[in-house]
């Protein structure tokens, strides 16, 4: 009978040994990947008819999915959010949402991040006085900008430290005017597409500079486990040949949000970068 245990105990060894490792079809075992995604309405998929499925988080996680088979995932994306709000959640252990973003990020594998838009977006409402936009609204949206890059790296560092182990992937901010099929310059006297362009590409550079310290603090082998990479939202809407936005600007409200295609469009680019990054390589290790 010796020798029958001795097959048991090379059989259990095998196991071991296989467990984790890449089998024939290409698929891991046993691996559960953790999956946050965080931000506003764009990560929460407001707008979409079923933001479960057609949610760029959503494809981001189906993606993980068919790659790993075992995905845990958490959208805390939430109408309204602000860069300083979602700081706020991540940092006071009083905020009734601490607790529950803590435990979500401290096993995560992959973080993504959709946040700024409402900076600005706190400005502008169904009851917008144009007049008094014309006179105030260079001072209110250069502050929030302001605010924004001071708010943009605070909230990496509490990202990184709270997900020590993850893939960490910021989209940028796209420009919602550049989906319009008419303008309303003769009617409100403002070229949109313009004046949101400036403020726009003023958050975006604080995602660029974030972006920059990632590249130099990585290569001079400052960071060991977490990545930081940013993810060109905004260029890839531009550049799609589909209409991307739920319904851009009317006299009624303004609606910037991504519609299916353009979930679609953000969930391609944002995986096209993880896969740039070896993120779905370095996971199964």
């Amino acid at each position: 009978m010796r020798w029958f245990r001795c097959v048991i105990a090379v059989g259990i060894c095998l196991l071991f040994l296989l467990y984790g490792k890449e089998l024939s079809s290409g698929d891991y075992e046993e691996k559960i990947v953790k999956y946050v995604a965080l931000g506003d309405s764009i990560a929460g998929g407001y707008g979409l008819k079923d933001a479960e499925k057609e949610s760029y988080v959503a494809l981001v996680q189906k993606k993980l999915e068919a790659v790993y088979g075992g995905v845990y995932a958490w959208n805390f994306g939430e109408n309204g959010l602000k860069s300083e709000e979602l700081l706020e959640r991540l940092k006071n252990p009083d905020n009734p949402y601490y607790a529950e973003y803590q435990e979500a990020l401290i096993d995560a594998d992959l973080v993504t991040v959709s946040i700024g838009s409402n900076d600005l977006m706190q400005y502008l409402s169904q009851n917008l006085d144009i007049t008094k936009l014309k006179k105030e609204g260079d001072a209110l949206f250069s502050k929030a900008c302001e605010e924004f890059e001071e708010t943009l790296p605070q909230l990496v560092s509490e990202i990184e430290k709270r997900a020590p182990e993850a893939e960490i992937v910021m989209n940028n901010i796209y420009n919602p005017c550049d989906d319009t099929s008419f303008s309303l310059k003769e009617v409100l006297g403002i070229d949109v597409k313009e004046v949101s362009e400036k403020y726009i590409g003023r958050l975006n550079s604080s995602y660029e500079e974030i972006q920059t310290l990632q590249v130099l603090s990585f290569s001079g082998k400052m960071k060991k486990k977490t990545r930081v990479q940013v993810t060109d939202v905004k260029s890839s809407l531009a550049q799609s040949d589909k209409v991307c936005i739920n319904r851009m600007i009317s006299l009624r409200g303004i609606d910037p949000h991504p519609n299916k295609e353009g979930h679609a469009v953000i969930a391609t680019q944002v995986i096209q970068d993880l896969e740039k990054s070896g993120f779905f390589d370095k996971i199964k290790e």
